[in-house]
């Protein structure tokens, strides 16, 4: 046996003191100590890898959706401090769990991060709060990358480990070439649930391919007699170690993954070997910039799928880095080390969406539409406008038309109702931006200097985001002298909260005024009072029991005498708020009390749609009469208007746009206003059905109505937006 180098027996004693007691001999790992199928190698951890990401790939449609949903009004901004949580948890631990599965043995840790990483899945369609709650969470296990290199460095050698990375780096981009796809086809076909029942099932056959054919790859010399083992949290210090649509989507994420499993395996190969791994680090974080910079200037399609090239190529950066990395630390600190680079990466991966979801908040950026592709089964049935995006949209190409198209003494206006009508309010957007790009000119400003009238009204409400287009309409009903209370009532009547909240920023950011403060000082009475209560959007989402809430209202206000008969017979608690609203009523006709406005206006602007569809049918089946009916009677002037608009939004909001259309055109003589902003403020909403109810109710179509009262290109607009059928004309 040969003597041992006074210097190598100094640095094992130093080291026996900072590490715990080892298990003598040097028998490798995948012996009985730990099960698996053959001895350990880079397969296992390219499966484990393609197994976990895979599962997460499926859900990159159905994510946006739900994120969206859950958070309408701040989705950037909730996505960036979910991210951002995660990736600050990440670059927490992973130096800890590297460090600790330097001790202990990789396979444990693999078994962990995996778990934990893929817990919250199921829980998208549980529950998406807890969801979120927990990806974020999960953040101190969303470290298998580090746990993983530190594995591939247990069975390579050193010249070897720059290929092995890149085939494991490469195993995460094959994860990701198909995943999506098959996620938004699943999704499209089956619906979510189908989705993340099928990412669930991958998880869980991950977990399982953990816990019986991954072998442990650590050395059983270099772990503890036992877990309780005492760890040196040196080991844990990094300073100690380290001196567009769905489908288009899915496409892309597809040709980047291909893309980058050629550049992590031949192309980082010859790098290495031609460059070395310095200047192969150097080289990808060049290209990095590069796409990010062609990202950033990028305007038009086909420069983005360039750009996704250059990110391919650039994702060599990763594996490169691993392999510097892990040659510069001793082979009993590989985990630690990996953990540091994995942390540091999922730090900047949090640090990047929470920067970017601040920054579009502060600038008021958020998603406030999709693509029907991307919206859940449910929502996008509820579609039915008569606006959609158009197909092989080019924004440069729309905005060089209208510019020949507004240049000149004349004006081309049924160029211009060809493309603005037939372009989504996004689509619309772009080509103003297009166009101030291409001409130097704001087009709004064009268009209200080229054109006049209705027709002016037409064009430039169309190039209005839905919040800055009920903002401008609450602007000019309240301006000047006189004070439009129909058009309050039409758009506070029927906006949801989410849209109440960005209208009222839009408000203020176009005229530098608190909308409630205007309503407030131009209106007055009970109208007054209901208006300023719907405008601050606090209205219930969901289904809400009745029982409970009717119980508590009963409590405090008992249903008089003479209100209480026709109850008799009314079976169960559902109809105990019913009957509170009927006893509401019913002071007001009898004028026994000022509280009943009051009452009735906490309930109508702030109980959920659901909770109220089922109050107003309980109230018919107690008194024998309808809910706006009593309303006639009991209420008067624009209070009673705004209480109808509010029960009849509830009960069929597209019914009560077509009431509006019908009142405008026949008993006002056409009121242009209300006309044009009805069209254009439900085109992509639900103007299709506006149609249906209009020529269901009044028997002649409102494209019919249209063409009588209006001429001109005015005309030729309106009936573009209401899109008529051939049954129409």
């Amino acid at each position: 046996m040969n003597a041992e180098p006074p210097e190598e027996k100094a640095a094992s004693e130093a080291e026996a003191g900072a590490m715990p007691e080892k298990r003598a001999g040097s028998r490798a790992a995948g012996g009985n100590s730990l099960q698996g199928f053959g001895r350990p190698s880079v397969y296992h951890a390219a499966v484990v890898i393609f197994l976990e990401f895979f599962a997460w790939g499926l859900l990159t449609t159905s994510m946006l959706t739900v994120l969206h949903e859950t958070f309408p009004q701040h989705t950037f901004l909730m996505n960036g401090l979910i991210q951002g949580v995660k990736g600050l948890l990440s670059f927490l631990s992973a130096p800890l769990i590297g460090a600790l599965s330097d001790v202990w043995g990789r396979k444990p840790f693999l078994l962990g991060t995996v778990f934990f990483t893929c817990f919250p899945i199921p829980l998208m369609r549980i529950s998406p709060w807890w969801y979120f709650a927990m990806i974020s969470i999960s953040g101190v296990f969303s470290v298998t990358f580090s746990v993983i290199f530190a594995y591939v460095a247990d069975v390579t050698q050193e010249h070897e480990r720059s290929t092995a990375y890149g085939w494991v780096s490469a195993t995460f981009a094959a994860s990701l070439v198909s995943s999506p796809a098959i996620g938004a086809y699943l999704s499209a076909s089956y619906g979510d649930s189908l989705v993340v029942l099928v990412a669930t099932v991958v998880a869980l056959l991950d977990i399982c391919f953990i816990l019986l054919a991954v072998p442990e790859s650590l050395p059983e010399k270099m772990r503890p007699l036992s877990w309780g083992a005492r760890i040196s949290w040196k080991q844990a210090d990094p300073f100690a170690v380290i001196g567009f649509g769905s489908v288009k989507i899915a496409a892309f994420i597809a040709m980047v993954g291909i893309l980058s499993i050629v550049a992590q395996t031949v192309f980082l190969t010859s790098l290495m070997r031609a460059l070395g791994n310095k200047n192969t680090v150097l080289l990808g974080l060049g290209f990095q910039m590069f796409q990010l910079a062609w990202y950033g200037f990028g305007s038009q399609a086909w420069m983005m799928w360039a750009a996704g090239i250059v990110a391919a190529v650039s994702s060599i950066t990763f594996p490169a880095v691993s392999t510097l990395v892990s040659q510069n630390a001793e082979s009993n600190q590989q985990g630690v080390a990996q953990g540091i680079i994995t942390g540091i990466r999922g730090l900047c991966n949090g640090l990047g969406p929470a920067l970017y979801g601040f920054i579009f908040y502060m600038f008021h950026v958020e998603l406030t539409e999709l693509e029907p592709e991307l919206i859940s089964n449910n929502a996008a049935l509820q579609v039915q406008g008569t606006i959609f995006p158009a197909p092989n949209f080019n924004p440069v190409m729309d905005a060089e038309l209208l510019g020949g198209a507004l240049q000149g003494f004349g004006c081309d206006k049924d160029l211009l109702i060809d493309i603005l009508t037939q372009r989504c309010n996004t689509q619309r957007l772009l080509i103003a931006e297009a166009y101030l790009g291409a001409f130097g000119r704001d087009l709004v400003g064009d268009l209200k200097e080229k054109l006049s009238n209705h027709f002016k009204d037409v064009m430039v409400g169309l190039m209005y985001p839905p919040p800055s287009y009920d903002a401008h309409e609450l602007w000019h009903a309240m301006k000047g002298a006189g004070t439009d209370e129909n058009c309050l009532t039409d758009i506070l009547a029927s906006r949801t909260d989410r849209e109440i909240f960005q209208m009222r920023e839009a408000y203020y950011l176009q005229y530098s005024r608190d909308l409630q403060e205007d309503i407030y000082s131009e209106t007055s009475g009970h109208f007054r009072d209901m208006l300023v209560s719907l405008v601050q959007g606090t209205r219930e989402e969901g289904y809400a029991d009745p029982a409970t809430a009717t119980q508590d209202a009963m409590v405090t206000r008992p249903v008089p005498r003479a209100a209480v008969a026709p109850l008799s017979g009314s079976p169960g608690l559902r109809c105990y708020w019913a009957a509170w609203v009927f006893q509401v009523l019913w002071q007001a006709c009898q004028q026994r009390t000022g509280e009943h406005k009051t009452l009735l206006q906490v309930m109508l602007c702030n109980k959920s749609c659901q909770q109220l569809g089922l109050v107003f049918q309980e109230f018919q089946n107690i008194s024998g009469q309808d809910i706006v009916d009593a309303i006639n009677e009991c209420y008067e002037g624009y209070f009673r208007e705004l209480l109808v608009a509010i029960v009849l939004c509830v009960r069929d909001k597209p019914a009560y746009f077509a009431y509006r259309l019908y009142t405008a055109i026949h008993d006002l003589g056409f009121h242009n206003k209300t006309v044009i902003r009805i069209l254009i403020s439900r085109s992509e909403i639900d103007l299709m059905s506006i149609r249906k109810r209009y020529k269901e109710r009044y028997g002649k179509s409102l494209f019919h109505d249209i063409k009588n009262f209006a001429s001109g290109h005015y005309e030729k607009a309106l009936l573009a937006i209401c899109a008529g059928d051939t049954d129409d004309y």
